[in-house]
């Protein structure tokens, strides 16, 4: 379940580097942040899902990170394939 960026469900190898598309819910947010800055990602978008719907909460987070609304994030969801297009890639 990686979308959720669970303890233990990121690869390293194969997103150092990235900015990463995390779903809300079963753990606290600032962990998402956690295990996204351990697998060496650049940040993470913090997107709701329906349980959650466009309602966004103001935190301090462990990496840059932005929060977006459901909406929002059933459309970068959508990008599928692009998205790979769209991240930036760095050495880590």
């Amino acid at each position: 379940m990686s979308n959720l960026c669970l303890p233990g469900s990121l690869e390293p190898e194969r997103v150092c580097g990235k900015v990463v598309l995390c779903d809300w819910g079963i753990c606290a947010r600032v962990e998402k942040g956690a295990v996204v800055r351990d697998a060496g990602e650049l940040g993470m978008i913090l997107a709701n899902t329906v349980a959650s719907g466009e309602e966004l909460v103001v935190e301090s987070h462990l990496l840059p990170t932005v929060e977006v609304g459901r909406k929002v994030g059933n459309m970068i969801r959508g990008l599928g394939s692009m998205q790979d297009q769209i991240r930036k890639r760095w050495q880590c």
